[in-house]
C-alpha cells in the first residue's frame, strides 16, 4: 500500500492522494463511525483536504513538499505556550537535546 502512495505522490494532486490514502487504508470508513465524534474527525480531515486543495497549481515534484512544510509550520505554532495578556515578550525554550549537553 504505501509503496503505491509514494509512487502516485507526483501523479496526483495532495487532496487526491489524501483521499486515496483515507479510503485504502479504511481510515475514512473508520472515522465515519456513525458517531458524533466520528463526523466531526471526519470534518476535520475535510478541512485539511481543502486546504490541501490549494497545492493544486503548484509543479508535481513540490506539491507534496509544500503541504507538509505547511502543516508543520501551523502544527508548531499552535504548540507554542500562549503570552499570558499585555506580555511583550514570550518565553523561548533551548531543545531538549540542548539541556542534555549542559
Amino acid at each position: 500500500m504505501l509503496a503505491g502512495w509514494i509512487a502516485a505522490k507526483d501523479s496526483l494532486t495532495v487532496a487526491a492522494l489524501l483521499d486515496r490514502i483515507a479510503e485504502e487504508s479504511g481510515y475514512a470508513t473508520w472515522l465515519r463511525d456513525g458517531t458524533e465524534e466520528g463526523e466531526d474527525r471526519w470534518s476535520n480531515l475535510q478541512e485539511l483536504r481543502s486546504v490541501a486543495a490549494h497545492y493544486d497549481d503548484f509543479p508535481p515534484e513540490l506539491r507534496l513538499t509544500a503541504f507538509l512544510e505547511e502543516i508543520a509550520l501551523v502544527s508548531d505554532r499552535m504548540s507554542w505556550p500562549r503570552r499570558p495578556t499585555g506580555s511583550r515578550y514570550s518565553r523561548c525554550t533551548p531543545p531538549k537535546a540542548w539541556n542534555s549537553r549542559w
